[in-house]
């Protein structure tokens, strides 16, 4: 991954590696914005390196992947994962 496309990794940061038009990764970036919780969108259509990074760490092609803040990595997780995940009630 070059330069340009390393994810910001701030501290706390969620990563939603997805594509713009794919309703998963729309509900999952929906969730965390309702939230407030700090996250960065990495669109793998529009840079292969992310695409590739998405696919090592989610095992394959699938969006979205999500690394969350403790380095745990989901694959299309439900809303209910994701708010597990980040230690909120539902």
């Amino acid at each position: 991954m070059s330069a340009s496309t390393t994810p910001a990794e701030l501290p706390g940061t969620v990563l939603v590696y997805g594509r713009v038009d794919c309703t998963d990764t729309q509900r999952t970036r929906a969730l965390l914005e309702r939230l407030a919780v700090p996250a960065e969108f990495l669109d793998v259509e529009s840079d292969a390196a992310l695409a590739r990074e998405a696919a090592r760490l989610g095992g394959g092609p699938r969006v979205p992947v999500v690394r969350f803040p403790d380095g745990t990595v989901e694959v299309e997780p439900s809303d209910e994962l994701v708010l597990d995940r980040l230690g909120l009630e539902r």
